[in-house]
């Protein structure tokens, strides 16, 4: 059989497929649903990241507000990489604490910090935190002090 031949044969074979209007419709909707689906399942993802960032800041705001101020030595601070430009830096502090009301104790905390402060970052400098007394392990940094603590 040539090859010619086998397509034609094929071509004969194959006839358009009718669908009733009522199975078109099902599947036009079913489409429809699968991309409306979609776009729900990304609003949700999106507003519950946004609600969980929210949360986070009106905890350190709290905490930045209602802290009992304490001061600490940096030990560590690594730069976190940021996926959006802007003009302040994210960095993870390792921080030793010397909290008013009991010894000194390290812990780590995040901090952001504006570009032309993030030279005083430095190991072993001095700032000032705000530490929540039920949990030490809450830290707010507030910024890097210009002297040694007495």
């Amino acid at each position: 059989m040539s090859i010619l031949a086998g397509r034609r044969r094929l071509e004969g074979m194959s006839r358009p497929v009718r669908l009733s209007p009522v199975t078109e419709t099902i599947l036009l909707a079913g489409g429809l649903g699968f991309v409306v689906l979609v776009f729900v399942v990304l609003f949700v993802g999106v507003a519950v990241s946004f609600s969980k960032a929210k949360k986070r800041d009106l905890a350190l705001q709290r905490l930045r507000t209602n802290g009992v101020a304490a001061k600490a030595r940096i030990r560590s601070a690594d730069v976190q990489p940021s996926a959006h430009v802007s003009s302040s830096l994210t960095v993870r502090l390792g921080l030793e604490v010397h909290p008013p009301f009991g010894p000194p104790y390290f812990c780590q905390t995040t901090a952001t910090v504006p570009f032309l402060q993030a030279s005083t970052l430095q190991i072993g400098a001095w700032g000032e935190v705000r530490v929540e007394p039920q949990a030490p392990q809450q830290v707010a940094w507030m910024g890097v002090t210009p002297a040694h603590p007495v």
